[in-house]
């Protein structure tokens, strides 16, 4: 048996982390424990005594009861990519590790698109405050209607362009997905709309990755 050296607690020579604390047992103690003559003391008890539990993560075996895994140092009860792990320890830091789900480029390839859309009704709204002003300047009349519209596709645009930055960053669903509806709307010679309407969609499937 070696010490671990954090918490005292006793665990088989081959292991690499203590079963109980997660701490790393260095190697060189552990080849010290194995040099050790052997006494009297009481034998290590085997898995047919002792309910045993394989780790979710790398497949060894360890205590039922086991706080850590003594191969990958992680908790051998966790499911890998899902934020589910609430203890930390000495193998979380030595492994860089933090549960989280597996990401996709759905968000990202979203938010382009929302983007794009965006990008399309802004100048088509900017291509109608054009037109309004050039029909008023030579005629002296101007309808208002292209300027109203011109002014939607102005605010949809940049409610698109917003979206796309949030869904890339994977901050905030439901602004992004709102966002992308309003690049949807803003049509953006027609383009836009399937634009807005594809990045929605890809959004919209992407939801867990999200972190709000």
């Amino acid at each position: 048996m070696v010490k671990c050296p954090s918490c005292g607690s006793d665990n088989p020579t081959h292991v690499s982390f203590c079963g109980r604390c997660g701490a790393a047992i260095p190697y060189d103690l552990r080849m010290a424990a194995q040099n050790e003559p052997v006494t009297s003391a009481p034998q290590e008890q085997t898995p047919d005594s002792v309910p045993m539990k394989k780790c979710n993560w790398c497949g060894e075996l360890n205590k039922w009861n086991a706080n850590y895994c003594t191969n990958c140092g992680r908790d051998p009860h966790g499911q890998p990519y899902l934020h589910a792990a609430s203890r930390s320890g000495p193998s979380s830091s030595h492994y860089g590790y933090v549960g989280r789900r597996r990401k996709s480029g759905l968000p990202v390839a979203g938010g382009i698109l929302a983007i794009l859309a965006g990008v399309l009704a802004l100048v088509q709204g900017l291509l109608y405050l054009v037109v309004e002003s050039v029909v008023f300047d030579i005629g002296g009349v101007g309808t208002g209607s292209l300027c109203f519209c011109g002014g939607l596709d102005i605010v949809f645009g940049l409610a698109s362009f917003a979206s796309g930055i949030l869904a890339i960053q994977r901050r905030n669903f439901w602004l992004s997905i709102l966002g992308a509806v309003l690049g949807m709307l803003g049509l953006g010679f027609l383009i836009g709309a399937l634009f807005g309407l594809l990045g929605l969609i890809l959004i919209a499937v992407s939801r867990e990755e999200f972190s709000s």
